[in-house]
């Protein structure tokens, strides 16, 4: 019983965790497009605000889906990440954005994934993992 219980817990982390890189990811970028537009700020500052995006989209991800856990919040928040690593290393493989503002997302999703994630499982005390 205590199997199928952790594997529930499981497959809900990924699919919040999915989801939520989705529609954050979404709603940043059309929030930061409608920005860009409306000030009519020249597209160079379009790589700083996709560096901005990638941080409030890590932490929403890490929020979403380390809340209820109580422990490995580190490492949980880390796993999270890993849609919106691999759209990051997509967009650099397909788009060429170049490597060095991938190598800096990739940093900064570290770090807040894993700084939110430990913040979020010290304070939610459910399951444990």
């Amino acid at each position: 019983m205590k199997k199928n219980s952790s594997n529930s817990v499981l497959i809900k982390f990924v699919i919040k965790a999915v989801i939520t890189t989705v529609i954050s990811l979404m709603l940043f970028s059309y929030i930061s497009s409608l920005i860009i537009y409306k000030l009519d700020l020249s597209l160079d500052l379009a790589k700083i605000i996709s560096v901005i995006i990638v941080a409030f989209t890590s932490a929403v991800i890490a929020f979403v889906s380390v809340y209820g856990l109580k422990n490995n919040g580190v490492l949980m928040g880390i796993i999270s990440q890993l849609p919106l690593i691999l759209y990051s290393l997509f967009n650099v493989l397909f788009n060429g954005t170049g490597w060095l503002l991938f190598t800096l997302k990739l940093i900064i999703i570290l770090l807040v994934s894993s700084l939110l994630g430990y913040i979020v499982a010290r304070k939610g005390k459910r399951y444990k993992i």
